[in-house]
């Protein structure tokens, strides 16, 4: 029996905790690692997804707020597992909890390493306009996504795809890749833990992790980059502008005075003139309308 230790936090972390629980063999899941809860009003707190799916599954599940502590560094040590399965837990691993494992730890990452190291490897691949993205199954290392790969699958870009299809599509091919190898493992096959291939230096891509800013439109960009854009971040960081600075790209007066009120773009395209043209965005404390009820609503011709 494989004992193995998850480590993840997000969404599609949680459904590729799902999928090896149903579909790997003579494993035992003997805990799960996940950030702590995050605070809300009122005293209230927001659990992770893979938390909300351990407990579903029946798996203990630890929320450490760091791994360098001794204390919670000795928790996983002690629990004596085979293989550590890490799918963006969000915190770092201590040389001292890799080394404790007989097989040390996978890493799922959504990119074909050495391309699009980091913290946001998708967003940056549809905005930079790549035509194939992919997922890399590394062994874990100290330094970030620097593993061996062990496998790796590419996956096509869609030229509909937004930051958050594309993060589904490429955690089910993860999943899959996942469960192939550690029921490979499981077996006593490690062929494919043996045969893993250095990563290749002189193609190392960094990102970087998004924040909010990074989502105020640029309208000085050209319409492709913006409309990439506009797909790549979502749901996060989302895109936006102003009022004001909408109007002013599309040529038009505002029928208010609220020039400054934040709009975020949710979806756009480029029409057959390959021009930027809105479908739906949200202004500030309101409810998203479509493009034409917005021009409607806040926009007048000159």
């Amino acid at each position: 029996m494989l004992k193995i230790i998850y480590f993840g936090t997000p969404e599609f972390s949680a459904e590729i905790l799902k999928k090896i629980k149903e579909n790997c063999k003579d494993i035992e899941i003997v805990a799960v690692f996940t950030r702590p809860d995050k605070p809300r009003d009122r005293g209230e707190v927001t659990p992770s997804p893979v938390k909300l799916m351990a407990e579903k599954l029946g798996l203990f599940v630890y929320t450490p707020k760091s791994l360098r502590e001794e204390e919670s560094k000795n928790v996983v040590i002690n629990l004596a597992a085979d293989l550590l399965v890490v799918t963006a837990y969000g915190l770092f691993l201590p040389d001292e909890i890799l080394e404790s494992t007989k097989f040390g730890a996978t890493n799922f990452h959504p990119s074909l390493l050495p391309k699009y190291r980091g913290a946001s490897p998708v967003p940056s691949a549809i905005s930079n306009g790549e035509e194939v993205t992919g997922v890399s199954i590394i062994k874990l290392v100290s330094e970030m996504d620097a593993g061996d790969i062990i496998s790796q699958k590419e996956v096509e870009i869609l030229e509909n795809d937004t930051g958050d299809s594309l993060t589904d599509r490429l955690a089910n091919i993860g999943a899959e890749l996942l469960v192939e190898i550690i029921n490979r493992v499981s077996a006593g096959d490690l062929s494919q833990f043996n045969n893993a291939k250095p990563q290749n230096i002189n193609e190392i891509t960094i990102t970087k992790k998004l924040e909010k800013e990074d989502g105020k439109i640029n309208w000085n960009e050209s319409d492709e980059l913006i409309e990439r854009k506009i797909r790549a971040y979502y749901p996060w960081p989302g895109t936006f502008s102003t009022l004001s600075e909408i109007a002013k790209r599309f040529g038009k007066d505002l029928k208010g005075k609220n020039e400054g009120t934040l709009v975020k773009v949710i979806k756009a395209h480029l029409d057959k003139y390959k021009k930027l043209r809105l479908d739906e965005v949200q202004l500030e404390g309101k409810n998203p309308i479509s493009a034409e009820e917005f021009s409607r609503g806040y926009l007048k011709d000159n």
